[in-house]
């Protein structure tokens, strides 16, 4: 069935994408009309396929680098660049593994709850008017996106390199594309939980009515703020691993860049510089813009469930102090208090803002070392 035109508030519309990420073997397969948790033969085929393309391909490229590019690289850039490889590698065989051999329990769990959600808030056929807020728009505009930026940087390359070029960095870039796709897989994701939030919030907007209906409907609130912590606790455990590697990958993505715009490569060609730098430039600026999306939505999540509890001490100034609404609205608060939503990588950090202002200390940092590594070594 097509979702294309489906609003973000309906997990469905992630349907295409998760087509194209079970491709990839980024996500394990999931139906929205049958969902089925067996893992199928031809999976772990395809698993046992991507892994060894990876590792065949990495192990020569890097030797295609280390032949051809050592003239060109100064010691900075090669250790940034078998890092950066090294983390990318790292993260496409993380999500391959996780996709086709591990239990896809946990992933299946976390798409029925927002179902059963979308059904509760009656936000399931609900549609996307504005073009630009369409799932598979900004996707294909993303992809689009993508691909210019590797045309050009790919002949940037081409032009000082020769084909060797492809050599070297095309199994590099097909590997970049996981990163890219779940970039776009996590936020959209946590901003879905994000508007679920929302909508429950929204449900505190009580018409005057019978004590005994606002009661159910704060039971209600209840249940389902219950599930959307249960949710991101699912998230947190699919995609703890990944979202550690990201960050990681995006302090080592911005040193790199950095690196190539401040110290200048063994070569002579001035026209190859400047189109690196302006590649580069390009490089920086999607790594962060794409790290803050994540990591901004994210928070947003925990914000959310915050004002839960906000709205609760909120109503019950409208209320005597002995009725059982105010009584029913006190235990909502403790309940929701108990069970605020934090998405983490991997239990070892939150991700929110204060995680992105650390990657931007952690690469300021760094970079500095580089810069005083880099200016020692031209003496």
């Amino acid at each position: 069935m097509c979702y294309f035109n489906y609003s973000k508030k309906d997990i469905r519309s992630l349907s295409f994408f998760y087509k194209i990420c079970n491709i990839f073997g980024i996500v394990p397969p999931y139906s929205f009309e049958k969902p089925d948790s067996q893992k199928s033969l031809w999976k772990k085929i395809q698993g046992v396929v991507l892994v060894s393309i990876i590792a065949a391909g990495t192990a020569y490229s890097i030797y295609v680098r280390h032949t051809y590019y050592r003239r060109l690289y100064t010691i900075t850039h090669l250790v940034l660049d078998y890092l950066d490889e090294f983390l990318i590698v790292a993260l496409a065989f993380q999500v391959i593994l996780n996709s086709c051999f591990c239990d896809p329990a946990k992933w299946i769990r976390l798409n029925n709850n927002l179902q059963y959600i979308d059904e509760v808030l009656k936000n399931r056929d609900s549609h996307e008017t504005n073009l630009l807020r369409n799932v598979s728009v900004q996707f294909f505009v993303y992809v689009i996106l993508y691909i210019l930026a590797t045309v050009f940087l790919a002949y940037v390359w081409i032009c000082e390199m020769g084909v060797v070029t492809l050599q070297a960095y095309t199994l590099h870039l097909f590997c970049v594309l996981y990163v890219v796709l779940l970039h776009f897989l996590t936020y959209n994701l946590s901003l879905g939980i994000k508007l679920r939030y929302d909508d429950v919030n929204n449900l505190f907007r009580i018409e005057e009515s019978e004590e005994k209906n606002i009661i159910v409907s704060l039971r209600q609130i209840g249940s389902l703020s219950q599930l959307l912590s249960e949710t991101v606790a699912l998230f947190n455990d699919v995609f703890g691993t990944c979202l550690i590697l990201i960050t990681g990958k995006s302090i080592v993505q911005l040193l790199t860049c950095l690196n190539f715009i401040t110290n200048n490569l063994k070569s002579e060609n001035e026209e190859f510089k400047e189109k690196l730098l302006a590649a580069n430039l390009c490089l920086v600026i999607y790594t962060l813009v794409s790290v803050s999306l994540v990591m901004v939505t994210c928070d947003a999540c925990t914000i959310a469930s915050k004002q839960t509890i906000s709205w609760c001490y909120k109503l019950q100034e409208q209320f005597v102090t002995n009725s059982e609404v105010r009584t029913e609205l006190f235990k909502l608060a403790q309940h929701v208090s108990a069970n605020i939503v934090h998405i983490t990588a991997g239990n070892y950090f939150e991700i929110n803002k204060a995680t992105l202002c650390g990657i931007f200390g952690t690469t300021t940092t760094y970079f500095i070392v580089i810069l005083q590594f880099n200016q020692s070594s031209a003496k």
